[in-house]
């Protein structure tokens, strides 16, 4: 690492050549040679780099469908905290794995299952859902939970979560306060793929300042 003062350039951040440059709050610019890739002497233990990283590469990449739901599932405890990390300490070991495909290519492979979108110790809202494969149409059945204190209040919020693994793409929903009963229906559009749906809820305040653990209800095996 080096230090430089230039007369050309007040500041210089980012990659120029083979060098990474950072400019300090003094005025000086940090000069530095990029990061080196890891050497291995055995070939397996590169792989087995590779395929971890592109798993928890995976879980990544799926926190962006889901954003809208971890950003209120993911409440900020503590200064800096961010819904994108919490999301990645409960998901990045189990939400994916990589593996070869036939043609020797690391493809992800996802658990959706044991995927958390939320996380707290609110008490879950009393919610059952069912699906009609005929109509694509997911039914949720609330049924009033009136309790208080500090894991529960009656106007809590309660929330779904219904994602297409395959097309990777989601729909987060608000079904209703916590102290309410009724139905509720979301038609799945005509393009998602139907064998691989998945349904998560979980409550919130309304302050979005706690949350429940999240439930994956369907599919119920």
């Amino acid at each position: 690492m080096a230090e430089m003062k230039s007369d050309l350039a007040s500041e210089l951040h980012g990659k120029i050549g083979d060098k990474l440059y950072r400019t300090l709050a003094t005025g000086k610019i940090l000069v530095t040679p990029p990061s080196k890739e890891p050497t291995f002497v055995d070939e397996k233990d590169r792989d087995d780099r590779d395929t971890r990283m592109k798993g928890y590469g995976g879980s990544g990449h799926f926190a962006s469908v889901v954003n809208d739901a971890i950003k209120i599932g993911f409440p900020r405890e503590k200064r800096g905290e961010q819904p994108l990390g919490k999301f990645m300490q409960y998901n990045a070991k189990t939400l994916c794995k990589s593996a070869k495909n036939e043609k020797g290519e690391l493809v992800r492979v996802y658990d959706f299952k044991k995927m958390v979108v939320a996380a707290g110790n609110l008490l879950r809202a009393n919610v059952t859902v069912a699906f009609d494969k005929a109509t694509g149409v997911f039914t949720f059945t609330q049924e009033a939970d009136s309790r208080g204190g500090t894991r529960a209040n009656p106007n809590d919020r309660v929330y779904a979560l219904i994602i297409d693994g395959v097309n990777e793409d989601a729909e987060f929903m608000l079904l209703r306060e916590r102290s309410e009963s009724g139905g509720t229906s979301f038609s799945v559009p005509e393009w998602w793929d139907k064998e691989n749906l998945f349904v998560y809820v979980f409550a919130g305040t309304r302050t979005k300042k706690k949350a429940s653990p999240s439930i994956c209800l369907y599919p119920a095996e």
